[in-house]
C-alpha cells in the first residue's frame, strides 16, 4: 500500500523538482513578472501539496502548513520583504510545534551538545560571515 500510495503522488515530488531546480535558471530574468514569482513558489508549493495529499492526522496539517507558508513567504518576499519574511517566521512556528510534538523519548549527550554547538555557533559563524 505505501509504495501504490508513492506512485500515485510521485507527480508532486517530480514537480516539485522540475521547479525547484529550473527556477535557478531563470532567476535573473530582468523582465520578472508574476510568473517569476510563482515560479519562485512552485517548489516548495508542490512538496506542500504532495504533504496534504500523502499524510493525516494533525501532525500532516502540521507539516503541510508549514511547506506552504515558506512556499507563499518565497512569493511574497518579491513584494514584501517584511510580509514574505513573516509568513516564513510563522512558517517556522508551525514546525517547531510539529518538532515538539514529536521529541525523542530520551536525547543522548551527544545530541544536547551537537544541538547546543547548532544554536552557539550557527549565530557566531553568521557574523563573522557578515
Amino acid at each position: 500500500m505505501p509504495h501504490r500510495a508513492l506512485i500515485k503522488h510521485r507527480p508532486w515530488l517530480l514537480a516539485s523538482l522540475v521547479a525547484g531546480v529550473s527556477y535557478f535558471f531563470v532567476a535573473d530574468d530582468p523582465i520578472g513578472g508574476a510568473w517569476l514569482m510563482l515560479w519562485k513558489g512552485a517548489g516548495v508549493g508542490f512538496l506542500a501539496l504532495y504533504a496534504a495529499f500523502r499524510t493525516r492526522g494533525f501532525d500532516g496539517l502540521l507539516i503541510a502548513g508549514a511547506l506552504t507558508l515558506g512556499a507563499l513567504g518565497d512569493v511574497t518576499l518579491e513584494i514584501s520583504f517584511l510580509i514574505g519574511g513573516a509568513l516564513f517566521a510563522l512558517g517556522h512556528a508551525v514546525a517547531i510545534i510539529l518538532y515538539l510534538r514529536n521529541r525523542r523519548a530520551s536525547t543522548s549527550s551527544s545530541q544536547i551538545l551537537a544541538g547546543g554547538s547548532l544554536l552557539l555557533l550557527t549565530p557566531f559563524i553568521a557574523g563573522l560571515i557578515a
